[in-house]
């Protein structure tokens, strides 16, 4: 008997010897074959039961290399390679709390098996345990320095947890070790974008698009970049080409019509919101960007409906009482403008263009000790601008409230942050007036009026020019 058990035994690693090279090949199903074979002439042949997990796995069948992998470890228990496996499988099949148990034991017998770090890093990220996937893939690259998919994976697990100037780095690194690694140029592109180095982001974007073609996702964050950049051609280039692949969601919609306003091509923006809606009636930003295109536009009536179906959304009351409060602005309805504004400061107490908006209404009745009392509270909460509605907003407080010389430099910086704003020339130019600037206030009401105003910013470019006895 221990003879035929030999010759049993031989067959068996034959077999299984066969499998292994046809796997190495990628012949998964003559692999899985042969390994077949050899668990039929050795039902105790875990080496065999492993590789026909491994073939299988290969081909996406991880149920069956599940039940492959179970019967391997029955055999070996404390074998940390065949265990790896069977985590991984778990990780695979998304059971990811049998997967982390399972690699746990496998680093534990042993701590120098890169792969079975490198799997439970993978396992860890998917369950959000960032901190630990990035200590996990450390590992990895401490026991293989050079493996240039630990240096990828790390980089984006450091780009999850928002260290992108170490992500950077990692896929740097990574590209130097692999160049045509399109991942590594992506990755990149993604921290570059999230750190504004949006010029960057731009050329990795290029890069990974230039080896993978028509990526959607990566021609819509390039086109993002080119519509930060102020590129807006460029944007809607790329968005415009996101649609054509039918990869254009709502994203891509509400950002081309970004650019598109960019260009002044309000209608067309508006359009493009309008698809934005009908594809999710609930999409908030899109009311909001529809609702700011209708006051350029002068469509109160869109601008009153959109308000109202924003106040009915939960996370679109604030916006749509705004929505509301500038129609009822701009078409005299004073008192309900002060209204909606009330209800926004009652739902949010911090937000600083509530007080904004309602002094301005306020100062259209003829100025009240609450008109001071909201731009002074406006102040308070606008200690550090960066827009240029921002900049425009301070400065228009402090020339309310008398503070001419105060106001000037932050008009100033809202026309540098958005040369194409046309209600940042409208208060220059009402705080040069005050300042007995009288011909530069008028060449700045000009420049309002070049920019395509809304209905109250041209009422009050063209009063300022009438005040300055200034032919339009």
């Amino acid at each position: 008997m221990f003879g035929l058990k030999k010759l049993f035994d031989v067959a068996a690693d034959r077999h299984y010897w066969r499998g292994f090279a046809a796997y190495k090949r990628g012949e998964f199903e003559r692999a899985i074959a042969r390994y077949t074979w050899a668990i039929a002439w050795n039902p105790q042949h875990a080496w065999a039961l492993d590789g026909g997990g491994n073939a299988r796995g290969a081909q996406g069948d991880y149920s069956g290399a599940l039940a492959d992998y179970i019967s391997a470890t029955d055999l070996l228990p404390d074998h940390a390679g065949m265990l790896g496996n069977l985590g991984r499988c778990h990780k695979n099949l998304g059971d990811l709390d049998k997967a982390i148990t399972v690699l746990d034991k496998a680093v534990a017998l042993d701590p120098v098996h890169a792969n079975n770090h490198y799997f439970r890093a993978e396992t860890l990220g998917l369950m959000g345990r960032l901190d630990e996937a990035e200590s996990a893939v450390s590992r990895v690259l401490e026991l293989e320095p050079q493996d240039p998919a630990a240096r990828y994976d790390r980089g984006h697990v450091r780009a999850r947890r928002g260290k992108h100037a170490e992500a950077i780095a990692d896929f740097e690194a990574m590209l130097s070790l692999s160049p045509r690694y399109p991942a590594a140029y992506y990755g990149r592109g993604c921290s570059h974008a999230a750190l504004a180095n949006f010029d960057a982001a731009i050329a990795d974007f290029s890069a990974y698009l230039a080896e993978r073609g028509d990526d959607g996702d990566a021609l819509y964050r390039r086109g993002y970049c080119h519509l930060q950049t102020g590129a807006h051609e460029k944007a809607i280039a790329d968005f415009d080409r996101v649609v054509a692949l039918s990869h254009g969601g709502t994203d891509t919609l509400i950002a081309r019509a970004a650019a598109l306003e960019g260009l002044g091509r309000l209608r067309a923006a508006f359009d493009d919101c309008s698809r934005a809606i009908a594809i999710d009636p609930g999409l908030v930003n899109a009311y909001l960007r529809r609702a700011s295109l209708a006051v350029r536009l002068r469509d109160y009536a869109t601008l009153l409906e959109d308000g109202n179906r924003l106040v009915a959304l939960p996370d679109g009351k604030s916006g749509g009482h705004f929505a509301r409060g500038v129609a009822y602005f701009v078409t005299g309805k004073l008192d309900a403008a002060i209204a909606e504004y009330d209800a926004i400061a009652a739902l949010t107490p911090d937000e600083p263009e509530a007080y904004l908006c309602r002094a301005a209404a306020f100062l259209e009745t003829g100025g009240s000790e609450r008109m001071q009392a909201d731009y002074k509270r406006y102040l308070e909460l606008m200690r550090q601008p960066s827009t240029c509605r921002q900049f425009n907003g301070r400065a228009w407080a402090q020339f309310a409230l008398g503070l001419f010389e105060d106001a000037l430099p932050d008009a100033e910086r809202a026309i540098e942050a958005d040369p194409a704003d046309a209600s940042a020339y409208s208060t220059r130019a009402h705080i040069l007036e005050a300042l007995g600037r009288p011909e530069d206030a008028a060449s700045d009401f000009h420049a309002a009026l070049s920019r395509r105003p809304d209905e109250l910013i041209e009422r009050k470019a063209r009063e300022g020019l009438a005040r300055l006895s200034t032919p339009e």
